[in-house]
């Protein structure tokens, strides 16, 4: 698996187009094994498909093709594979499968959604840094999701918590200079349009919605 997922992260990294039938292959290579896959493995070859996806999408005549978006057996693999090892998931790594599935039009179930909330609003947020949480922010609101109260003041405490303090903050940066996780909080709570019941920490719109029959 990590020789797998290194091998397509650094190709397409260094620009390469990978063919539509390799893409293909690979999908039925790999659908029954992703559980094995250890998180980060899993979160670089992600995020390597959902780079080549885009790459072949913006340079197809029509606008509605995917070629190389991921069946759903592959997806629903993927998902599988994230809920069952999410402990050993590191910030990084959940924020990456979070923006792969983002760009890949990907939307998993409600309930995989409330757990990841959970997982980095909870256990993970002390080493939750301020590029992945937002990312994560972003992908999720991206996907249609929306964080109800609690999900909500979770995830403010663990933005101020990386605010600087007042007492030391220097003079303001330039407008180009502005930290790229800061200035993208705004889009994220502006985004979501989705509001779940107050049970749960995350809500969906639909589940693989955006794949072709």
């Amino acid at each position: 698996p990590t020789s797998l997922s290194t091998i397509m992260w650094a190709a397409i990294t260094l620009g390469q187009r990978v063919p539509l039938g390799l893409m293909h292959t690979m999908y039925g290579a790999t659908a029954a094994h992703l559980h094995a896959y250890p998180p980060r493995s899993l979160a670089s070859l992600v995020w390597a498909v959902s780079v080549a996806d885009q790459a072949h999408t913006s340079s197809s005549s029509s606008a509605l093709a995917r070629p190389i978006q991921p069946p759903l057996q592959w997806a629903e693999a993927l998902l599988a594979s994230v809920h069952a090892n999410l402990p050993a998931y590191c910030g990084q790594s959940m924020s990456l499968v979070l923006v792969a599935l983002a760009r890949l039009g990907i939307t998993p179930p409600q309930s995989w959604a409330a757990r990841v909330v959970a997982h980095l609003t909870g256990p993970l947020a002390p080493g939750l840094g301020p590029q992945a949480l937002s990312n994560s922010m972003w992908a999720l609101a991206k996907m249609g999701f929306s964080l109800n109260k609690e999900g909500t003041q979770a995830f403010l405490r663990l933005l101020y918590a990386r605010l600087p303090s007042p007492t030391t903050l220097s003079p303001l940066p330039k407008p180009a200079s502005l930290d790229g996780a800061t200035a993208q909080m705004p889009y994220t709570h502006a985004s979501p349009s989705y509001h779940p019941p107050a049970a749960s920490l995350a809500g969906g719109v639909g589940t693989h919605t955006t794949f072709p029959p």
